[in-house]
């Protein structure tokens, strides 16, 4: 499968070709982090990525997956934490440049669930929230030439939002 191909199938497809070992949780990784190194310049996306954390992340799960430990339910599966969201150690700005310096000393509680359930590591922590985007988006100076690029605004949703992008 293709670094592009695994970035677009589901997660639920991709769990049983990692606890199958036909997938590495660090070839995913790998892929992930590609695909935003390349997208992310033009979408900006994600403001904090943390890659060498995932990669140091993936290559656990993938020894967990080679030794047969018990898996999480989404072990191995990168995923991204909205800016919004503390997360332990990681700058978290809440889409203002007033929080630039914020680097909590806790995780929010679904972090900590997610972690306790051998999710065991984040791809892109900070996927970007822009404070007041939504409603210029609509009504603003810039809503049709928004709209004449909703591809790229759409591009920029699935490398956000979802667990793999």
């Amino acid at each position: 499968m293709s670094p592009t191909d695994l970035c677009y199938t589901p997660a639920t497809k991709l769990l049983p070709l990692i606890r199958s070992k036909k997938l590495s949780p660090v070839e995913l990784t790998k892929a992930v982090l590609g695909r935003i190194e390349r997208l992310n310049p033009k979408l900006n996306a994600f403001c904090t990525i943390t890659a060498d954390a995932a990669m140091k992340a993936a290559r656990e799960a993938e020894q967990a997956v080679m030794k047969w430990k018990k898996l999480g339910p989404i072990h191995g599966i990168p995923f991204s934490i909205k800016d919004l969201n503390f997360t332990k150690g990681v700058r978290t700005m809440s889409g203002s440049h007033i929080f630039a310096d914020r680097v909590p000393d806790h995780d929010a509680p679904f972090v900590r669930r997610l972690t306790a359930r051998q999710a065991h590591f984040r791809i892109a922590d900070r996927a970007h929230l822009r404070l007041g985007f939504w409603r210029h988006l609509k009504t603003g100076c810039l809503a049709d030439f928004l709209h004449s690029i909703y591809g790229m605004l759409d591009a920029a949703a699935v490398l956000s939002d979802a667990i793999v992008c």
